[in-house]
């Protein structure tokens, strides 16, 4: 066969040639003439959507890499064993879930990624835009998030809407007056487990305040002294209390994630700040500014929960600027510890999703629970002493079967 007879790289599929033309020539001019492309204009759009639904702290090229990694050694590319077998199979797992979740939303991107096998230059300009869309458009809600909620989140404080907030703290108040130095919000802040001891430090001391934790020898001894000094590590793992409708230490379980602030703010974000306070069935839905109606969102899930979540933690936290780190405690880390409350399909997962969905949409249903596997951490945590009363309650019902059946 002669050379003129023997085809060139091979091209797109021809139902979607004009699709693949436009995007090749949009690339191509882009980076000649330095400016955006509308081609990829829907990578942009489906990444505002990606940071609430998905992970608002994933490294998007590196799920993407990985993914384009796992392709080709699928195909035969011994290459990329290398590069792959520097991951546990965990991180494997959980990367390629993101990935699907991520190419989920975004329209024809993996028939996109096919197409252009046979342009590398392209293919790496269109990842590398995509993942530059997605990440720019995914930090600009959380900022947006943030900044929406700094404003409106001091009437969430309280069980009582009606109550204010004493001492007083404006919209315009530097979040320098929040955190734990602010008893309210100290109180939402603190680990759960020593709310009570920082009750008692508040109702013993009528004129507390910050100051006087330095300069009085009796406060030395305080729970927010503790805190401040580091005597009492502010952790992911050891919840705050704003998690807990009421928190009990001998059934952990029992009201966790369904603090009163932890779903008002949920309904901020997602059903929209003038559904804080209303129920499920009483909100009206504004199709074009609903976070869950753009989003197509019909059910809650363990990751929405945990965005609210550290939306809630960084709303009155001391910062100005959102940081991923306040001290010892990390945004990322909580995120994941919230996630992970869910790996396990329990009762009380089912429980509180079906719970949650009644809250917000007025609708009992409840999503599969995911399967990552919980991470431990060092003892003694709130986490871990959750794990240690699910076993028990379990050993316990595995003790009771097993007396059934041997009086049967």
């Amino acid at each position: 066969m002669s050379s003129q007879s023997q085809p060139s790289s091979p091209g797109p599929p021809p139902a979607s040639k004009r699709g693949f033309s436009e995007v090749l020539e949009n690339l191509r001019s882009s980076q000649k003439k330095n400016k955006k492309s509308k081609t990829l204009d829907p990578y942009v759009t489906a990444g505002k959507h990606l940071c609430r639904g998905i992970d608002p702290f994933m490294d998007v090229s590196t799920i993407f890499y990985f993914a384009l990694a796992k392709a080709s050694l699928e195909a035969g590319d011994e290459s990329q064993k290398v590069v792959l077998d520097t991951l546990d199979k965990s991180t494997q797992d959980s990367y390629y879930s993101t990935y699907q979740k991520i190419t989920a939303v975004i329209p024809n991107f993996v028939q996109r990624l096919t197409e252009f096998e046979d342009f590398p230059d392209e293919l790496e300009m269109l990842i590398s835009k995509a993942c530059h869309g997605i990440k720019k458009a995914s930090l600009a809600v959380r900022q947006n998030d943030t900044s929406h909620l700094k404003e409106k989140v001091i009437k969430y404080l309280l069980p009582d809407p009606g109550r204010a907030v004493e001492p007083s703290i404006g919209t315009t108040t530097v979040k320098a007056d929040r955190g734990f130095s602010h008893r309210v919000t100290a109180l939402l802040l603190c680990p759960a487990r020593f709310v009570a001891d920082l009750e008692n430090d508040y109702h013993g001391y009528v004129n507390f305040s910050l100051s006087a934790v330095f300069s009085s020898h009796l406060l030395l001894t305080s729970t927010i002294s503790k805190i401040h000094d580091g005597r009492i590590p502010v952790i992911a793992e050891d919840y705050p209390n704003f998690l807990f409708s009421k928190f009990n230490k001998d059934d952990i379980e029992e009201g966790l994630l369904r603090g009163f602030l932890l779903v008002r703010v949920y309904k901020h974000i997602f059903t929209g700040p003038s559904s804080a306070f209303k129920t499920a069935t009483t909100r009206k839905i504004n199709k074009r500014r609903d976070n869950a109606a753009l989003s197509k969102l019909t059910q809650v899930t363990p990751i929405t929960i945990a965005y609210a979540a550290i939306q809630a933690s960084g709303s009155f936290q001391p910062r100005e600027n959102w940081s991923e780190n306040d001290g010892e405690f990390s945004m990322v880390a909580f995120f994941k510890v919230i996630v992970n409350m869910f790996a396990q399909d329990s009762e009380w997962a089912t429980e509180t999703l079906r719970w949650w969905n009644m809250q917000i949409f007025g609708v009992q249903h409840s999503p599969p629970i995911p399967t990552e596997t919980d991470q431990n951490n060092a003892p003694p945590t709130l986490q871990d002493t959750l794990a240690a009363q699910r076993k028990a309650k379990a050993d316990q019902q595995a003790n009771a079967n097993a007396i059934s059946a041997s009086d049967s």
